[in-house]
């Protein structure tokens, strides 16, 4: 992000959550403090790309912001993981594993539209999958040879 915001200067970082709450943040990242939930999406749907919080736990956790994300059709940059695979679809385009891809990732999602548009695409297709109505449609058709 720092490398970004030094080639273009134009962009702002906020982080959010009780997990930053104590965290000696650099001078360029704005702290909102913890979010209500109710607005939570509100915030993600301001924001030209988010950065899912990446950690030991990404091997085995799923992750409710990447899920919000989704819900938001605002792109996520995402660590390769076979959780996130699950949540966001193998062929996603916001995975990376190096931090080179990160910047690459993150700076085409900041200056090509198209691509930004296909990362949206993909998250749209997504939504259908864990929206209520789409998990509704999954339990149907799991449970309907049982009720015949």
């Amino acid at each position: 992000l720092t490398r970004i915001q030094n080639e273009r200067g134009n962009i702002n970082i906020f982080m959010a959550g009780k997990k930053y709450e104590n965290t000696q943040l650099p001078n360029n990242v704005q702290y909102l403090g913890l979010l209500p939930y109710d607005q939570t999406l509100s915030y993600m749907k301001a924001c030209t790309c988010l950065i899912a919080n990446e950690g030991v736990e990404t091997e085995y956790l799923g992750s409710g912001k990447v899920l919000d994300a989704i819900a938001a059709k605002t792109p996520i940059l995402a660590y390769r993981s076979a959780v996130r695979e699950e949540q966001l679809g193998k062929d996603y385009l916001g995975f990376y594993k190096t931090e080179e891809e990160a910047y690459f990732i993150a700076k085409m999602i900041i200056e090509n539209e198209f691509f930004r548009k296909k990362i949206v695409d993909q998250l749209s297709e997504r939504y259908k999958i864990f929206s209520v109505d789409g998990q509704g449609d999954y339990l149907y058709e799991q449970f309907l040879p049982l009720l015949k």
